[in-house]
């Protein structure tokens, strides 16, 4: 078995480890159409190859001439951010901002230069919120300074598109109509930008609002029989990982999405295909992060009160400049890919928030 080659997928070198150690084939040498390599092809160029997915590889074979072996080039990669932490949409956040300033910055940030669509489903995005992170983890970050982080913070953000839904079937219209939009130069400046990212935000926000539907057509129909009902909600969710799968295959980019495990777990027994419906989007992801707040400890009850008023400003320090723990677990995808085995207990990283603004990896 070969090992894969260390490549900046995501462009968080804690996160492509992650999708190299659980998305890797276990039949890696599998002889796929071959690349055009001579000199002056322009079918190709080095970033391409970096980049193309398995599909790419395969429509391309008219082009590539004879059969030869070479190494599978895997799928883009979908993440799952489960928010099961309390406070878990701060860190989710600022990871998230993390995500799409690594996706459309520039080179000399250590970007790639790419362009992000940014879906907000619970209309928490706040474009102040992740210019003031992306200017604040340029400064700490950027090994050569950078004269004017202002301006290439502003310069990447016009390449992100916001687009904010207001129930289930909004998103399913928007992912529809998405391609269409991004592949008209007319209605917007991204035309000669790759799109790097596709960004979900609460992908299951609407769980309630979802549910409320099932019930009140169950009670229209006047029937206990809820097959009906089951087959609308569990088509809904499959549409929308359809058209999101679709979008990634077309345009061969990352998916990260966050969804709130405790929504679907609220279910009743006799609302349990809305459970699987919700679950859906967690095993569809190639990995699983999941966010944990550090502990602050409290005061020692062997401290006095005046003790304690000494130390309430570190304290209240601590707590606000909060400490997370980002742990990686494969997803359903890389379950049926690699199995079990290759599980490993030292992937995750630490994730630092600041109250000034700004995001602290390791």
């Amino acid at each position: 078995m070969c090992i894969p080659r260390p490549v900046s997928l995501i462009g968080l070198p804690e996160i492509d480890r992650a999708i190299e150690t659980f998305r890797f084939s276990e039949d890696p040498d599998r002889e796929v159409p071959g690349i055009p390599t001579s000199e002056g092809s322009n079918y190709f160029s080095e970033d391409d190859l970096d980049l193309a997915g398995e599909a790419d590889i395969e429509e391309s074979a008219f082009l590539a001439g004879p059969i030869s072996r070479a190494p599978r080039k895997p799928k883009p990669v979908t993440i799952n951010i489960s928010l099961t932490a309390a406070r878990a949409s701060i860190p989710s956040t600022a990871l998230l901002h993390l995500l799409v300033g690594l996706s459309v910055l520039p080179q000399s940030a250590k970007g790639k230069q790419n362009a992000v669509v940014y879906i907000d489903c619970s209309h928490s995005f706040s474009a102040t919120q992740l210019n003031r992170d992306l200017v604040s983890y340029l400064k700490e970050n950027s090994e050569n300074e950078l004269d004017h982080p202002d301006s290439v913070v502003e310069s990447g953000l016009q390449h992100v598109h916001i687009l904010r839904c207001t129930s289930s079937k909004s998103l399913l219209t928007t992912l529809q109509q998405l391609s269409e939009y991004l592949l008209n130069p007319t209605t917007h400046q991204s035309s000669q930008k790759r799109l790097g990212m596709l960004i979900i935000d609460h992908i299951n926000q609407f769980y309630w609002q979802d549910r409320l539907d099932a019930e009140t057509a169950k009670l229209e129909a006047n029937n206990s029989d809820t097959s009906s009902s089951t087959i609308r909600s569990e088509s809904l969710a499959t549409q929308i990982m359809t058209e999101v799968q679709s979008i990634q295959d077309t345009f061969n980019c990352a998916v990260v999405y966050t969804t709130n495990p405790a929504i679907s777990n609220t279910a009743s027994s006799e609302m349990s295909y809305l459970t699987s419906a919700s679950d859906m989007y967690i095993r569809s992801a190639l990995l699983n992060l999941e966010i944990t707040q550090k502990a602050v400890l409290q005061f020692s009850s062997l401290m006095s009160l005046e003790d304690c008023l000494r130390d309430r400003q570190n304290r209240a320090e601590a707590v606000s400049n909060a400490d997370y723990w980002v742990s990686i677990s494969p997803g359903g995808m890389s379950e049926r890919r690699s199995g079990p085995d290759t599980v490993q207990d030292d992937l995750g990283f630490r994730l630092r928030v600041p109250s000034i603004g700004g995001i602290c990896i390791g």
